[in-house]
């Protein structure tokens, strides 16, 4: 008898410290200094990507409201609009990036759960995404990107922390 397939976790990337926090002066979608380049070529169709992250709120003034996009290699995986965060709020999210197909027009579907708001009391939210399109054939950068949209002289910000980037791969037992 066969024993079912399992799976084994390759880690691509994780930030051994927190990035630099991003702060109310910057008014326009900006990434994280925390980061992963894949190389071109690198993936195969079946293959499992997942991205996960913490952004944490470290200081608001109740003026603010926050548009965040996670992104992989030119498409976007989750957007999420007008988050109005308290000091200590969180915004957590878990990706799964499957590749259909590989190539110069390679198709991405992505599902997962992103959660927004206080520790211990925020509701996750179901993530699907219709299939995207990525050139496989060069580098892809997958990054976290907040947009802080205040007046430029308040003084929140932000930090991405935890962030990690893992392939899945299945073998049998």
């Amino acid at each position: 008898m066969a024993l079912p397939a399992r799976k084994l976790e390759l880690l691509n990337y994780a930030n051994i410290t927190d990035s630099t926090a991003i702060l109310g002066t910057q008014e326009a979608l900006t990434s994280f200094d925390r980061s992963v380049t894949l190389a071109a070529n690198s993936v195969r169709a079946g293959d499992i990507y997942e991205v996960e992250g913490t952004i944490v709120h470290t200081a608001t003034t109740g003026a603010e409201t926050h548009d965040i996009q996670i992104g992989f290699g030119g498409a976007t995986l989750l957007t999420v609009a007008t988050i109005d965060p308290a000091d200590g709020d969180v915004f957590y999210f878990r990706l799964r990036v499957i590749f259909r197909t590989v190539g110069a027009t390679a198709a991405i579907q992505v599902d997962g759960i992103f959660v927004s708001g206080v520790p211990g009391t925020a509701t996750a939210r179901a993530v699907r995404t219709d299939a995207q399109t990525v050139d496989t054939t060069a580098s892809m950068l997958v990054s976290a990107k907040i947009d802080r949209q205040a007046a430029a002289a308040d003084a929140d910000s932000a930090f991405l922390e935890n962030f990690t980037v893992s392939k899945l791969q299945a073998f049998a037992a």
